[in-house]
């Protein structure tokens, strides 16, 4: 982790919030999915993270928008990280990494495509990322837009 990176970043995030008035800590953390870069910028707050996160995450991924196009700028084009609050992404990705195996154990067994509800990118990353090792089951994303969807299928009907 490159530490001038990390602190530029958590100084971004730092300044968005008391722009926004949000009491809030930011600090860096080491990943813990390979999806979320070389650091997280880990913002802990009691109030507003509701605000922040919005429905399934869509404020957080347009705040690490903001953030990461800030980044490119004063880091020549760099932008390898995540941004988390109360560490909802990592708990949504053991969440989805929990319903991919579900899903490869359902294919699997009953020989039939599983399908998915419609996911975010993120959530579909993820369900892909869980799956990629699998023997049994390979996936896919079917549908487009806000209704795109994982399917799940047994190794012999992919």
């Amino acid at each position: 982790m490159k530490t001038q990176h990390a602190e530029t970043v958590r100084s971004l995030v730092r300044d968005i919030l008391d722009k926004m008035t949000l009491p809030a800590s930011v600090a860096i953390e080491e990943p813990v999915f390979p999806l979320q870069g070389e650091f997280v910028c880990q913002i802990s707050t009691a109030e507003g993270s509701n605000l922040l996160i919005g429905q399934r995450g869509l404020n957080l991924e347009a705040l690490q928008t903001i953030v990461r196009a800030s980044a490119r700028r004063k880091l020549e084009g760099w932008a390898d990280f995540s941004i988390d609050v109360n560490s909802y992404w990592k708990e949504k990705a053991e969440a989805l990494f929990a319903e991919a195996r579900e899903a490869e154990t359902k294919a699997s067994t009953e020989k039939t495509p599983v399908i998915l509800r419609p996911m975010t990118p993120f959530e579909r990353k993820c369900v892909h990322l869980a799956l990629a090792d699998s023997t049994m089951v390979a996936t896919e994303s079917s549908g487009t837009g806000e209704h795109r969807k994982v399917v799940v299928k047994p190794k012999g009907n992919a």
